[in-house]
C-alpha cells in the first residue's frame, strides 16, 4: 500500500508541476502500478514456497533416521 500511494503522490506532484503531460504520465503511473502490485503478490508467494521446500527437507530428514 505504501508503494501505491508513492505512485500516486509523485503522479500529483508532476501533473501539477507540468500539465501538458498528465495523459503520458498517467500512463505510467498505472505502469507503476501494476508492477508494484505484481511484487507485493511475488514476494508472499516466493515465502510460502521457500518455506515449503524447508518443511519438506526436514519432514524427509526425520524420516530417514
Amino acid at each position: 500500500m505504501v508503494g501505491i500511494g508513492n505512485v500516486f503522490s509523485s503522479l500529483i506532484h508532476f501533473v501539477a508541476r507540468n500539465p501538458s503531460l498528465a495523459k503520458q504520465l498517467f500512463g505510467y503511473a498505472i505502469l507503476s502500478f501494476a508492477l508494484t502490485e505484481a511484487i507485493a503478490s511475488f514476494a508472499p508467494m516466493m515465502a510460502f514456497l521457500i518455506s515449503s521446500i524447508f518443511r519438506s527437507k526436514v519432514e524427509v530428514s526425520f524420516k530417514i533416521k
